[in-house]
Order: structure tokens, then sequence, then C-alpha cells
């Protein structure tokens, strides 16, 4: 296993790059096609990979050489958590009328959010074990969300007869059907 005392550095190209460039340039593409919730989802979780790729980015941007104390640094990823989760709770309200997938995809990202965030607001001194606990689960949990996010990225790639053999049904529960084709219709005219 990785120490959960490793420096994320190595992963930072992943993060500014998959995690960063490569979601910027799928929210520009749904807003391209007018769809403005994946829009703006893609393009804030770009930000925050671009940006937590920058925090930890040695030598490039130098964040981390103004925070002496270990300690301040860590509150500060917690304020920097905390407002990614509240952002993740209100989209998780927003997808409410989207599909499956992307509730639950939200569901486990906001507890994730949660754990990262509780972590870092944690103190060295006296809650260490407790700290990194909780940062293995938030990982943990990650990486499950991460999982979702791929199948989820699969199911609406996925067309059965064009160009799969199989599809990963969604479940859509919008009322965009509804809206456009009015209400169903029970019996024959």
């Amino acid at each position: 296993t990785v120490p959960i005392a490793t420096t994320p550095a190595a992963a930072m190209g992943l993060a500014l790059f998959y995690g960063g460039l490569i979601q910027l340039l799928a929210g520009l593409g749904e807003f391209r096609i007018g769809n403005n919730f994946y829009a703006l989802m893609f393009c804030s979780y770009a930000g925050y990979w671009l940006s937590l790729g920058a925090l930890y980015v040695t030598g490039t941007f130098g964040f981390q050489s103004v925070y002496t104390d270990t300690t301040v640094f860590g509150k500060t990823l917690g304020i920097f958590y905390l407002g990614w989760t509240i952002f993740t709770l209100f989209l998780l309200i927003g997808s409410i009328r989207t599909n499956v997938f992307t509730v639950i995809f939200l569901v486990f990202l906001w507890i994730t959010y949660v754990l990262f965030t509780a972590s870092h607001f944690l103190s060295d001194d006296q809650y260490l074990t407790q700290k990194y606990n909780l940062a293995r689960a938030a990982g943990a949990i990650g990486i499950f969300t991460a999982v979702i996010g791929w199948i989820a990225g699969f199911a609406h790639f996925l067309k059965k007869d064009e160009n799969a053999y199989f599809e990963i049904p969604v479940i859509d529960i919008s009322r965009r059907d509804r809206a456009l084709n009015g209400p169903a219709k029970t019996g024959t005219a």
C-alpha cells in the first residue's frame, strides 16, 4: 500500500491533464451543445483539479512555500475542500432531474469531500491517526466515485447497434420527454 503521508506530487500530472485539461475540454463540449448542467459540472471540477495541481506542483507556483506551519496549510486545505463540499451539494440538488448515474456519482463525491474536509480540519498533534483514517476513507471512496464516473461516461458513450453490442442504462429521471410530448395517453381515442 501507499503510505498516507506520501506526497501527492506523483499524481499531479494526472490531476492537471486528465482531471483538469480533459474535463475542461469536455465541459466546453457540453456547453457547445447547450447542456449547461454538465458544462458547469465538468468545467468546475476541471478548475478543482487544476487548482489542486497548482497547490502541489513544487517549484512552479510556490503556494506551499508561503506556509511555514503545516497545520495552517492543512486548515487552508480544509477550507478549500469545504468550498468544494458545498458546491458538490448544490450540484447534487441540481442533478435530481438528470439520471441515476449522475446522482449516485455526486452523492459519493460529496461524501469524499466531506471526509477530506474533516481530515484537514483535524489537528496533527492530537488526532493524527483519525486524520489519516479519514483521508484513507476519502481516498477509497474517491476511487469508487471515479469508477462510477467512468461507468457513467461509458454509459453515455456506448450506443447499441451504433458503436457497441450492448448499452449501460443510465436511468433517465428527467421530465424532459414528458414536457415535450405532453401527458401520457392512457386510453384510445
